[in-house]
């Protein structure tokens, strides 16, 4: 079953490169140049643009970031091979599907609409550069028809298309991601390794699979496909798997160190946290040692804490005074403790500071200390804001320090927010009520205010926290505030575009929650620049990649020489056997008139027996025209016997095909005449050149008119056709004879197949020889005009062989 299935599939994918690539593509349009061009021109790009997809789908299979190189670029081989056999016509396309693949890619990255248009703009021009850059190379060292059945032959084709001709498309894509700032810097080696290689890979592995489909491939590529095809596309996948799991490995990996990461973070801002909480428990401390605390205490209390906690904004005390206590407070404040003008206040709906408006109790700002930067908070009641009073009722009713939300501050100017931890102060004898039971009274709070930038230069301050970037939420049940911390300012963020560009980047992210101060925060870690860019994940990737890249070139070269070799062995045979079935045919071609010959001359002899009259004179004589029929026939053989055997051998040269189609028809002028044959040709008018023997040329035609003329007969007609195309010529015969049989239209050797029942076939050999040996090909059908039609198709002088020698060498 998949002995079958294979070889029809070939056909398939070869019948619709010939579609698209013959010369035939936009035959019968009065610009056919033009429309070859719009034929070929987005067949090339959707088959760049799909073969880029596939590549770039692997790697987000494998959770890497396309845009920053593909290990394996298939469509680097395409362009190769497209330009080295068809020239500068895939150029179009190679450039549109270029730059519409890196277009969408770039912009799925995020990247601005400049830095999308310049980078694709430049990895496009690189791709048409990189693949003439090789073609030229190859065809300057190797020539335009390259056998590749030697060792240094394959591995001087490999390297040159390869890795050397690789550095073009690379180079310019990472200059213009350099330009654009959109490719950090520390990620420059992985991403030009990754982008060579992958181009290298892409090139000795799918050139030859695109080479050996393309029209025109026969001489070089048959007996060679399904050693060379077969096991390069195995080995792709399975590097295509080996990479995918790589990649998946490595993002484990990568998540179990982000996770350590991110755990190690939570532990050191909960313990920074806990630390804060020292000052307030001195504060508790300082009033159970003495309840009647002055100004002058608490500031000289408070000063080491506030140099040793760099977190802390400030400390304060707030006690609790009930309205009908508050003047007699406010004056207490003015003259004992020296804060002339002091009042409690509260925030107006205009944001501003103003009297506050009666209630039962108040909980205002007596003692704050920096005193100088928090002036403005003096006598603020925190119960006046409703986040802050929420967190004074939890402290009261748990007797634990408790925080607020993150809090517009009212000593600070703008938006700056802080959080408070208020920590209830209790008197230390306890008072009995009405219950019998005791207990000590609520005097105030301590209240602990912290900025949270600071916070976190205090906590994350060393550089082993340069790597990651660290956001703070407070995700309490009910919380509606807003993210404590953006990211670090002492971090300066990347652009969106390296952030993009950066692998996994833009959605690496580990969340750990923690309680403290009777709410739950979370700590979510991202990685930097400096983390993606570690450098045991460069070296680990970049051994693969380079090992990669060793292995598939071995790998190629030992297929391509074993494919070469096989097919020199099985061409030695089939030239040997060729060479027995000529033999063969000679014989009984020569055995069959000579029998004759012999037989009328028996028949001369006896007739010539005296007695002699009339009528056996008559006898003679006819028997001794058939005698000349007979010798005729046996030299017209012999001849082109010599023919066969004498017109294979001579240098190649430019040949007009014009002009030799004009001589072949001025040699077979008097034969035309004589069967009254319709003939009608069509472009013959220019030149047409390719590289060849203008005898061999010559005699193939002048084989394939004369067939036609017997074909069709007396009265009947026959069609030249010249056609014309960038890498090939199409040299078609017809005529409107009886066609040929359809299992001699679908085999493959010509060789004593005919469509005469006289005749042996060696006309027919004689046009597949030529065409083998100019690197063509023969194929038979039926013509438009019933009969049958032989299409010769040969390359054109910029691809054709050098030499006939250098072809017989390949048998």
């Amino acid at each position: 079953m998949h002995a079958m299935l294979l070889p029809a599939v070939s056909r398939r994918i070869r019948g619709l490169f010939h579609l698209f690539f013959s010369p035939r593509a936009g035959e019968g349009s009065p610009s056919g140049g033009w429309t070859r061009w719009l034929v070929v021109t987005p067949a090339v790009a959707a088959l760049y643009g799909l073969l880029g997809a596939i590549a770039c789908w692997s790697n987000v299979l494998a959770q890497r970031n396309p845009c920053l190189g593909v290990p394996f670029w298939p469509p680097a081989g395409l362009s190769f091979a497209l330009v080295f056999r068809l020239g500068v016509l895939p150029l179009p396309g190679i450039l549109l599907g270029s730059a519409l693949l890196h277009g969408i890619l770039l912009s799925w990255a995020g990247l601005p609409a400049g830095s999308v248009a310049a980078i694709a703009a430049a990895l496009s021009i690189g791709a048409c550069s990189q693949a003439v850059v090789g073609a030229a190379w190859v065809k300057r060292i190797l020539g335009p028809e390259p056998t590749l059945n030697r060792v240094g032959e394959i591995l001087a084709f490999l390297l040159l298309a390869g890795p050397a001709a690789c550095l073009l498309r690379p180079g310019l894509g990472l200059i213009a991601l350099l330009a654009t700032g959109s490719l950090p810097p520390a990620d420059l080696a992985v991403t030009a390794l990754a982008n060579w290689a992958g181009d290298a890979i892409g090139v000795i592995v799918a050139a030859p699979l695109t080479m050996m489909i393309l029209p025109g491939s026969d001489p070089l590529w048959s007996g060679r496909r399904r050693l060379v095809a077969i096991p390069s596309l195995a080995v792709t996948l399975l590097g295509m798997a080996t990479f995918i799991q790589f990649g998946l490995q490595e993002r484990r990996a990568f998540d179990l160190q982000l996770e350590q990461r991110a755990g190690l973070a939570v532990a050191t801002l909960h313990s920074a946290m806990r630390r804060q909480e020292e000052a307030l428990e001195a504060l508790r401390s300082l009033w159970a040692v003495k309840p009647d605390v002055t100004r002058r205490d608490f500031q000289r209390f408070t000063a080491s804490g506030l140099r040793r906690m760099r977190g802390l904004q400030a400390l304060s005390w707030n006690p609790i005074v009930s309205s009908d206590q508050l003047a007699a407070f406010e004056r207490d404040q003015q003259r004992r403790q020296g804060f002339a003008g002091y009042r409690v206040r509260e925030r107006g709906p205009d944001g501003r500071l103003r009297p506050v408006h009666p209630r039962p109790r108040y909980v205002p700002v007596a003692f704050i200390e920096p005193f100088g930067p928090n002036r403005a908070a003096l006598g603020y009641d925190i119960t006046s804001c409703s986040l802050r009073a929420d967190a004074v009722r939890r402290a009261s009713e748990r007797g634990v320090a408790q925080a607020t939300v993150p809090v517009r501050l009212v000593q600070t100017a703008g938006a700056s927010k802080g959080v408070l931890v208020i920590d209830p102060i209790h008197a230390t004898d306890a008072v009995r009520g009405d219950d019998g039971r005791g207990r000590r009274p609520l005097l105030g709070f301590a209240v602990g205010v912290y900025l949270l930038e600071d916070l976190f230069k205090e906590t994350f301050g060393g550089r082993e926290w340069r790597d990651v970037t660290l956001q703070l939420s407070d995700v309490s049940p009910g919380s509606t505030s807003a993210q404590m911390e953006q990211k670090l300012a002492r971090i300066p963020a990347s652009p969106p575009s390296m952030a993009r560009l950066a692998a996994r980047q833009h959605d690496a992210k580990v969340g750990r929650t923690f309680l403290q101060w009777g709410r739950i925060w979370q700590l979510e870690v991202a990685p930097t620049q400096d983390f993606l860019s570690g450098v045991p994940y460069q070296i680990t990737f970049t051994r693969f990649v380079l090992r990669g890249l060793v292995i598939i070139f071995l790998l190629e070269t030992i297929l391509l020489l074993s494919s070469g070799i096989e097919q020199q062995r099985r061409r030695l045979l089939e030239s040997k056997l060729r060479t027995s079935l000529m033999a063969a045919g000679v014989a009984h071609e020569i055995k069959q008139p000579l029998t004759t010959l012999m037989f009328h001359a028996q028949e001369v002899v006896h007739v010539l027996d005296p007695p002699v009259d009339a009528e056996d004179l008559e006898a003679a004589r006819r028997a001794a025209g058939a005698v000349m029929g007979d010798a005729r026939q046996l030299r017209g053989t012999i001849g082109r016997i010599r023919d066969i055997l004498g017109q294979m051998g001579g240098e190649f040269t430019r040949v007009d095909l014009t002009d030799t189609v004009h001589s072949a028809l001025l040699l077979m002028k008097a034969d035309l005449n004589r069967s009254g044959t319709q003939l009608s040709c069509s472009g013959l008018e220019q030149p047409c050149w390719v590289r060849g023997n203008v005898g061999q040329i010559q005699l193939a035609l002048l084989n394939l008119l004369r067939n036609a003329l017997e074909a069709s007969g007396d009265g009947g007609r026959v069609t030249i056709s010249l056609r014309r195309a960038a890498y090939a010529v199409e040299l078609e015969v017809e005529d409107d004879g009886p066609g040929f049989a359809t299992p001699l239209m679908e085999s493959d050797q010509l060789l004593l197949a005919s469509t005469k029942r006289t005749g042996l076939g060696i006309g027919l050999y004689l046009v597949q020889r030529v065409m083998d040996l100019h690197g063509g090909s023969v194929t038979l059908g039926t013509s438009a005009l019933g009969g049958a039609s032989v299409w010769l198709l040969f390359p054109s002088a910029a691809t054709s062989p050098r030499s006939a020698a250098g072809w017989r060498s390949t048998d």
